[in-house]
């Protein structure tokens, strides 16, 4: 049995995992309403292989007062610290976010609505409130080849964010009703996360910590972590992430792993990285790895990226 790391990462050179293409499109319709829309194109996302078009999100926005937007369609879901904007790689270190901390959230578009609310604090602070409910769909790959259809029937939940020119600090909880129509399986989740920022000259740090609870004892209950520290040279930026996953069973997804790499500047609109990461799973679980490892502890994944914005 071939060995695969995540969706389709294996030991020969693959280049679906992280080719995203996508195209945003901004209509503004008068002062207040703005119409927003993208088509994505995601090697990963597409489990059967390929890159179907999807479109990704689709809403009105509409500026109610001088700090409440209210938005409606299908939005990005705003649970973790990079979820809002996870496709656009330029925007931040990694060549993918900290899978441990990132895959508690396997989708990331919600059909409904949210409000925006964001007001200045004192001393340079400034506060942001979303409140948000919808729905979602999505394919859920269950191993051994098995891919299932995942109705997300009710999502619920609120961020809060308050930030300077120097920190930011973010925490979102929410609850989601999950169905599995052709298990005939339904069952609750909540959520819970908390992250920071750190911008201070040139060093940059980054941190979260996620807990994702069942209301069913036969799954498994997740908390998972990383810590990430930088530091910016010229028109290089080399960082180092380790990062955690961990459960309350044995058929859960328990793995360490350490990521070493660089970002090179290549313009205002492009970036180069490189990393290194060595994952490995623990207590004889499969990790993050689509089966377990059947020779070694671990193992190393070696990844090239350009992001480009245009």
């Amino acid at each position: 049995v071939e060995e695969t790391y995540l969706r389709n990462t294996t030991d020969d050179i693959n280049f679906d995992e992280d080719s995203v293409l996508g195209l945003q499109v901004i209509a503004p319709i008068s002062d207040r309403l703005t119409v927003q829309g993208q088509l994505l194109a995601n090697g990963a996302s597409d489990l059967d292989g390929g890159f179907d078009v999807n479109l990704d999100w689709a809403f009105a926005s509409y500026q109610a007062t001088e700090k409440l937007v209210v938005r409606g369609g299908r939005i990005r879901q705003p649970m973790l610290m990079h979820t809002e904007y996870v496709e656009v790689g330029y925007s931040y270190p990694w060549i993918r976010p900290p899978q441990e901390v990132y895959l508690q959230t396997p989708f990331n578009a919600v059909d409904g609505m949210d409000l925006l609310f964001e007001t200045p604090l004192t001393a340079g602070w400034e506060l942001s409130l979303q409140p948000y409910f919808g729905e979602a769909e999505f394919e859920l790959a269950l191993g051994a080849g098995v891919i299932a259809d995942v109705d997300l029937t009710e999502i619920k939940g609120l961020r809060a964010q308050v930030r300077n020119d120097l920190l930011t600090l973010h925490a979102n909880t929410s609850q989601v009703e999950i169905e599995f129509p052709a298990l005939m399986f339904e069952f609750d989740a909540d959520l819970l996360n908390f992250g920071a920022e750190l911008r201070w000259n040139n060093f940059v740090a980054m941190a979260e910590h996620a807990d994702r609870d069942f209301s069913v004892p036969t799954l498994s209950d997740d908390q998972a972590w990383y810590v990430m520290v930088a530091y910016q040279f010229g028109r290089w930026m080399p960082h180092v992430t380790v990062a955690e996953v961990d459960s309350d069973n044995l058929q859960g997804r328990r793995q360490d792993s350490l990521t070493v790499g660089t970002r090179f500047e290549v313009n205002d609109s492009a970036a180069l990285k490189f990393e290194w990461s060595n994952a490995e799973p623990q207590d004889g679980t499969s990790g993050l790895f689509v089966t377990p490892l059947a020779t070694d502890n671990d193992a190393n994944i070696f990844s090239v990226a350009l992001d480009v914005i245009f």
